[in-house]
């Protein structure tokens, strides 16, 4: 069994924004599919989680680029699981341009969740089929706790629409930063790209839901929030740096 994943991709259009460079969103898709493929190779593919009755769910995740890579650059991803902690699957994820230097690293937290009572979960099975590492180079660290400044924030609303939910029936982990970029809007993208950023997942988003966001910003930082009334949805946060 392989600890580690390695894939090289090309950045393509589809990956980056309107100055060319790869969206924080699109980081996490390429995240979300390597993990998969990764866990694919356990014995843990979509069918065998399905069979199950489970589905993979990120926690949290936490992002750091040293500098973001550009269209049509080709970046190597290596990505490998951490032991298990209680109900958490961490994992790591770093990237490297075409000379090999790192220009990136993650960290997240993953869950199993039950498709049918909707809740977080344990799976014997699973647990059993993850390799036992330690001792892993885990640049970026793991996310902690988002929270919200207690100032002034621009308000919003969003109702997730079809295109905004995945296979899992629920708003898919890659979109809240689209929501994010699309929150701090057009000037500010512009100008500025999203150097770092972290995200709480704190409770899954479906249809029909009612978003209240709430936006705080500073010269060189951001968060970002969803609620259900008293209830937080999910909470990012992160750093900007010029382009």
């Amino acid at each position: 069994m392989e600890h580690v994943y390695q894939e090289t991709i090309d950045l393509r259009a589809a990956d980056c924004d309107m100055c060319g460079a790869w969206r924080p969103d699109a980081i996490l898709t390429c995240m979300q599919e390597t993990a998969g493929e990764h866990s694919a190779r356990f014995g843990l593919d979509r069918k065998a989680m399905d069979a199950l009755g489970i589905c993979w769910v990120l926690s949290r995740v936490k992002v750091d680029m040293k500098r973001t890579p550009r269209c049509f650059e080709k970046i190597t991803v290596k990505t490998y699981p951490l032991p298990q902690r209680h109900l958490f699957f961490p994992r790591v994820h770093v990237f490297y341009d075409q000379q090999g230097e790192e220009v990136g690293a993650a960290g997240a937290l993953w869950v199993l969740m039950d498709m049918n009572a909707r809740r977080i979960t344990a799976c014997d099975e699973v647990s059993a089929r993850f390799p036992r590492v330690q001792g892993l180079y885990n640049p970026a660290g793991m996310p902690g706790t988002v929270r919200m400044p207690e100032t002034e924030a621009e308000k919003g609303c969003i109702t997730p629409r079809f295109s905004d939910l995945d296979l899992n029936r629920h708003v898919n982990n890659t979109r809240y930063m689209t929501w994010c970029q699309d929150a701090l809007g057009i000037a500010c993208m512009t100008d500025m790209e999203i150097a770092s950023f972290q995200i709480n997942y704190d409770a899954e988003v479906l249809p029909g839901a009612q978003v209240e966001t709430s936006l705080v910003r500073s010269e060189n930082s951001f968060c970002f929030a969803g609620c259900d009334g008293d209830r937080q949805l999910f909470a990012i946060d992160g750093a900007l740096r010029a382009r």
